[in-house]
């Protein structure tokens, strides 16, 4: 079960879904969606990234890229229209 509302997440991955490019090459990329969830995860126990176990590298780069293309600033942005 997401700790994150449906409306809020569904607002976020809309952002992160229009940065992500068309074609990828390379290895498959990671469920936008469990990645969200782990963030939050993160978020409401105030821990270490090394607290979401295996895979906690992938969570924290995909949040660094997505801090620096200004995902959360254009999900904030959506989710004050809702």
């Amino acid at each position: 079960m997401s700790r994150i509302d449906v409306r809020v997440q569904t607002a976020i991955l809309c952002a992160v879904n229009t940065l992500l490019p068309v074609a990828h090459t390379g290895p498959p990329r990671a469920d936008p969606s469990a990645i969200l969830d782990r963030m939050a995860l993160l978020l409401w126990s105030s821990g270490p990234w090394r607290t979401l176990g295996a895979g906690y590298t992938t969570v924290f780069q995909t949040f660094t890229k997505w801090t620096a293309a200004g995902v959360f600033e254009r999900a904030y942005a959506t989710v004050l229209r809702l």
